[in-house]
C-alpha cells in the first residue's frame, strides 16, 4: 500500500509537525482514562462481574474508557495482514497501554492475569483486584500475586465485593480517586523509540487527528519523517487496532485500510497556546493540491 507523501511539497509539512512537537508547551490529558478489564466470558446475560461491571460503567463511569482484550485481538485478525500473537504476550502490550487494570479473579484466565501480570513491576503498579468476599482464605493466589500487587500497586489495596451484587460504585470511586489526583505530565519530545507506550500511543493518535485520514503506511511514513528514524510496523499495528478497540479510532472503506478519528474524541496531547486546528488546515490544502483521493475522503468523512 502506498501512502500520500510522494510529493516534495510533504517535506515541509513535517518539518513544521517536527518542530510544533518539539517547541510548543504540550501536556498528556488526563480526560477519557483507558481501563482495561479482565475476567469472566462477556456475552449477553452472562452473570460474570466483568460483563456486569461494563455494563454498569457505560452508564455511571462515563468518564472512563473500558475495554477489554477481545475487541483488540479481534480488529488485529481482521487486518489485511492479520498475524497471530502470543496471547499473554499481546495483553502484555495492552496492559502497557492502558491507565489502569481492573481483573476480577473470577476465571481461570483472569486468575492466570493475575499471576502473569504481577511478575512484571510496571504492569502491577497499574492493576487493581476486585475480589470476592467468599474468596479471602490463605490461597495461592491471595498470598501470592495478589500480595504482590498489593505491595506495588498505585491502586492498592485490593477491593472486597460480593460477586452476587451489583454495586460497583467503590470501584468507580477508587479508579476516579486515583486517576485524577495526579498532575498532568508534560509531553517532551525524543526519539520516538525512547517513548513510554503511552507517549507513543498518544503521537500516533495525534498524527491521525492532524491529518484526519490515513493508512497504516501513511501513519509509519510520518512517523519516520517527523521523528527522524525507522518504526517497528509491527508495534503501530497493535496500537492501532488498541485504538481501534477503544473507539477512539476507526476503520474506513471496503478494505477497511483507512484510519480515522471517531467524532467528539480529544487528543492524548493537549497543546497550549497553540491551536492544532492551523496544523490540520495546512493538512487539507496539500491534500487538495498533491493527493486527490485523500482529499475526496476527506469530504466523505
Amino acid at each position: 500500500m502506498t501512502h500520500p507523501f510522494i510529493h516534495p511539497a510533504s517535506k515541509s509539512l513535517f518539518l513544521s509537525i517536527r518542530k510544533i512537537l518539539k517547541n510548543k508547551i504540550i501536556f498528556q490529558n488526563k480526560e477519557g482514562q483507558i481501563i482495561f478489564v479482565c475476567g469472566g466470558r462477556i456475552r449477553q446475560y452472562s452473570r460474570t462481574q466483568r460483563y456486569r461491571f461494563i455494563k454498569y460503567a457505560r452508564r455511571h463511569a462515563k468518564q472512563f474508557r473500558i475495554f477489554v482484550a477481545e475487541s483488540a485481538t479481534e480488529d488485529l485478525i481482521n487486518d489485511d495482514e492479520p498475524e497471530f500473537n502470543n496471547i499473554a504476550d499481546f495483553e502484555s502490550i495492552i496492559a502497557n497501554l492502558a491507565d489502569c487494570i481492573l481483573i476480577f479473579p473470577e476465571s481461570e484466565g483472569s486468575i492466570s492475569e493475575i499471576s502473569y501480570f504481577s511478575n512484571d513491576d510496571e504492569i502491577a503498579k497499574k492493576i487493581l483486584v476486585a475480589n470476592d468476599y467468599n474468596e479471602q482464605g490463605d490461597s495461592f493466589i491471595n498470598l501470592g500475586p495478589i500480595n504482590i500487587i498489593d505491595k506495588k500497586s498505585r491502586f492498592q489495596p485490593t477491593i472486597r465485593i460480593d460477586f452476587n451484587s451489583n454495586k460497583f460504585d467503590v470501584i468507580t470511586e477508587r479508579l476516579h480517586t486515583r486517576l485524577t489526583r495526579s498532575r498532568s505530565k508534560r509531553f517532551h519530545f525524543k526519539k520516538f523509540s525512547n517513548l513510554n507506550p503511552k507517549e507513543r500511543l498518544s503521537i500516533i493518535f495525534q498524527i491521525v487527528y492532524i491529518f484526519k485520514i490515513l493508512t497504516i503506511d501513511g501513519i509509519l511514513f510520518s512517523i519516520e519523517k517527523i521523528f527522524r528514524e525507522s518504526i517497528n510496523k509491527r508495534e503501530i499495528r497493535h496500537i492501532l487496532s488498541f485504538l481501534v478497540a477503544v473507539k477512539y479510532l476507526k476503520r474506513i472503506k471496503e478494505d477497511s485500510a483507512y484510519f480515522t478519528p471517531n467524532r467528539n474524541i480529544d487528543p492524548f496531547l493537549e497543546f497550549r497556546n497553540y491551536d492544532i486546528s492551523n496544523l490540520q488546515a495546512q493538512t487539507v490544502l496539500f491534500f487538495s493540491k498533491y493527493h486527490k483521493e485523500s482529499y475526496a475522503l476527506l469530504e466523505e468523512i
